[in-house]
């Protein structure tokens, strides 16, 4: 689906965070009311502060588009805007906005008729799975921008999927789920279509997660499951007058050849530190100190924790498809996640695509005889990006003065 460009985001973003109506989760869901945003109000994200509000909010409603193909978050600046005079500034500034975002997401004529394609015609053989814009964004950027060609749009059921093209002798496609596991179109179902639109035999979480140690870890270091830890099945119990939290959930183990192929990716690659271990996943965007130590405290060995690994590992471990998570840290789910919120998980999705893509450029996933040279010059293109990719980190690991 057509989305916006780096630039248009963050303008977007900045005249939002002007508006009153993001003072509080009621005042937005209020417009809303409007005939054709009416049907996502039950599912607008809920957020403890201005900033955080505009950025699940962006996160929510940008791959929205209604039936009719016309994108939804035009029409949602479109009723915004109609809360302030005309003439007013800032009626101006979200007016201009309405017509760029919708010139920017709007399909071209016959665009979605020229790219619709039947299953039978689209396979690959790894599919990328991002949630958050962020994720997204940074993903099919990065591949385009290191592989030298765009992204093919591919029209399969329900769902767009992004076709990379053939990296490390594989046929790599991308998908984007909702935030969560359950819900419609969250991951669980999302893999699911996946795995039947496109056969992959490799299927990879990408993106972004909460660290657990911030003594120990960095922002952008890189966390990929041996295991993940199903939190949300529990049983809360009491002993000696406390309350006690028991898991029940279950600690699925990702799959040992892409194990092995992370871990040998891990031995000549020089960004930001890759951790293996069992991460903590469940339906709960977690910003608070002692609820994220209660979860360290069923599991002592999880590394960090994320939102949809758990739909990953259902539908992948049903279809017998090899799958694994690789996320890196934007945040430490203490509190204070909108904290260089921008900048943290920039480079915590770029920390962890990056890696993917490394670990992709080794072979060992394709249907195709992989010819290492063919990828030579694309491996030393990316190893500047890391490069410049440390500095970046450097700056948003440093400490407030």
């Amino acid at each position: 689906m057509p989305s916006l460009s780096p630039e248009t985001y963050q303008r977007c973003r900045k005249i939002l965070l002007k508006c009153k109506q993001f003072d509080t989760h009621a005042s937005l869901r209020s417009l809303f009311s409007t005939t054709g945003l009416d049907i996502f109000r039950g599912g607008v994200p809920e957020a403890d502060s201005r900033d955080a509000r505009v950025d699940v909010f962006l996160d929510y409603l940008s791959p929205k588009y209604l039936s009719d193909g016309r994108p939804v978050l035009p029409l949602f600046i479109a009723a915004l805007r109609d809360r302030y005079e005309s003439g007013d500034a800032l009626w101006n500034e979200l007016e201009m906005l309405c017509k760029e975002i919708e010139r920017q997401m709007t399909y071209p004529p016959q665009a979605s008729q020229e790219k619709q394609v039947s299953p039978e015609s689209s396979k690959a053989d790894v599919l990328l799975i991002t949630a958050t814009e962020v994720e997204a964004r940074t993903t099919l950027g990065l591949f385009e921008r290191m592989c030298d060609r765009k992204y093919q749009r591919r029209f399969i059921g329900d769902q767009v999927y992004y076709d990379l093209g053939m990296i490390g002798g594989a046929g790599v496609f991308m998908v984007q789920s909702e935030m969560g596991t359950a819900g419609l179109g969250a991951s669980l179902l999302t893999v699911q279509n996946g795995i039947k639109a496109l056969s992959p035999c490799a299927i990879i979480m990408v993106g972004i997660a909460f660290g657990v140690n911030p003594e120990k870890q960095k922002v952008a270091d890189i966390l990929v499951s041996k295991q993940l830890m199903l939190y949300d099945l529990q049983k809360i119990d009491r002993e000696n007058g406390k309350q006690k939290l028991l898991p029940r959930g279950a600690r699925p183990n990702a799959s040992p050849k892409l194990l092995s192929l992370f871990r040998s990716g891990a031995k000549d690659w020089h960004g930001p530190q890759p951790d293996f271990g069992l991460v903590l996943s469940g339906e709960k965007l977690i910003n608070d100190q002692d609820y994220r130590d209660q979860l360290r405290q069923l599991e002592e060995e999880a590394i960090g924790g994320e939102m949809e690994g758990a739909g990953l590992y259902v539908a992948a471990q049903s279809n017998k498809s090899d799958w694994i998570l690789v996320k890196a840290i934007c945040d430490w789910a203490d509190g204070n996640k909108g904290y260089k919120k921008f900048e943290r998980q920039k480079v915590a999705a770029q920390s962890a695509a990056a890696f993917v893509l490394h670990v992709l450029l080794q072979g060992g996933l394709g249907s195709v005889v992989f010819q290492e040279k063919a990828d030579h010059g694309l491996c030393n293109k990316l190893e500047e990006y890391v490069l410049a990719l440390q500095r970046e980190v450097e700056a948003v690991n440093k400490p407030p003065e």
